[in-house]
């Protein structure tokens, strides 16, 4: 069958949506697809069916599809920006009219949609029951890194995987890194681009202040893969997200992670998981950095809740996952 997949970020940038559809280009292919990858939906190109990342950012191509191809069957992928901000319930006399118009356009998508896609299954809940009933829970896959580095042997390596945005709360494992007693050998190596010169400027500054943080820019998607493959630790301190992928990388590539307790990682961790910390609790995850780097027994319980979830995680089962999505639109 003939597939569209369209994702709001241009060829070459590292943001997840991307990273999230070449991959979902690659399996649809091993599917035996023809599959394109677009910022916005192609009318003028024949297609069976249309697959849309991000319910407020590809609304235009959702109503495009609708109005100009309305036999193809259409399929949206809920982010973390649509579950937890633009479509939370907002108070009709005090939200703005932009608040109110993200709403409806991620409303209005998700109405249209043949089948709503999450990558993790607590946001089902965040949804109409009518709508729940369209809705599929595909884990994002991830394979190991061939031939890691070994992390290093004179400090303990903490790396945080994720762009400079608020919503990433960014600079929270810095800040407990500074609670550290002196003895402790913890280094943060921070991955990611600065979206705003703000952002560029506090991590700049963050990185001459604090010894123990290191904040490294943008690299590829590979290259990021490499340095979290040869950490001893990854920390995730979202204020929320979709389903952040570096989950799903750290497992395949056992790397224990201490995260903050959202939605998305319960969903994907398990409640009984136990590397949380609540958000912006920089003191917890100061108390849990430290015990990591010096109870061997704390880092192994971590393992040990991981390892069972490594075969969730795979491609093949993401694949197997996305032909029964197709299957439940009438692509075969």
């Amino acid at each position: 069958m003939r597939i569209q997949i369209v994702a709001p970020a241009p060829p070459g940038s590292t943001r997840g949506n991307r990273i999230t559809a070449m991959r979902w280009q690659c399996l649809l292919r091993e599917l035996g697809h023809a599959v394109e990858l677009q910022e916005t939906f192609a009318a003028d190109r024949p297609t069976d069916c249309v697959i849309l990342l991000h319910a407020r950012h590809s609304h235009a191509s959702v109503l495009s599809v609708s109005e100009q191809q309305p036999r193809v069957p259409v399929i949206v992928c809920l982010t973390g920006t649509d579950l937890h901000i633009d479509f939370a319930p907002q108070s009709s006399d005090s939200a703005s009219r932009e608040i109110q118009n993200r709403f409806q356009a991620v409303q209005q998508s998700l109405e249209l949609a043949d089948q709503i896609v999450l990558l993790e299954p607590q946001g089902i809940q965040k949804l109409p029951q009518a709508m729940q009933k369209k809705c599929s829970v595909i884990l994002q896959s991830a394979e190991p890194v061939t031939n890691p580095n070994v992390p290093p042997s004179d400090c303990f390596l903490v790396s945080v995987l994720g762009h400079l945005r608020p919503v990433k709360d960014p600079f929270r494992t810095a800040l407990a890194a500074r609670l550290l007693p002196p003895t402790s050998k913890i280094k943060v190596q921070h991955i990611g681009d600065a979206l705003t010169d703000q952002m560029k400027l506090a991590a700049e500054k963050e990185s001459r202040t604090n010894d123990r943080y290191t904040w490294l820019g943008g690299i590829s998607h590979q290259q990021a893969m490499e340095q979290l493959a040869a950490s001893h630790l990854t920390v995730l301190s979202s204020e929320h997200e979709g389903a952040p992928s570096v989950i799903s990388e750290a497992i395949v590539n056992q790397i224990p992670i201490l995260a903050s307790q959202i939605d998305a990682t319960v969903g994907l961790l398990g409640i009984d998981y136990p590397g949380f910390f609540a958000v912006g609790d920089t003191q917890r995850l100061a108390t849990l950095l430290q015990a990591a780097e010096t109870q061997p027994e704390f880092l192994d319980a971590i393992k040990r809740a991981m390892s069972p979830l490594i075969s969730k995680f795979t491609p093949q089962r993401e694949r197997e996952t996305w032909k029964s999505v197709l299957q439940n639109v009438g692509v075969a």
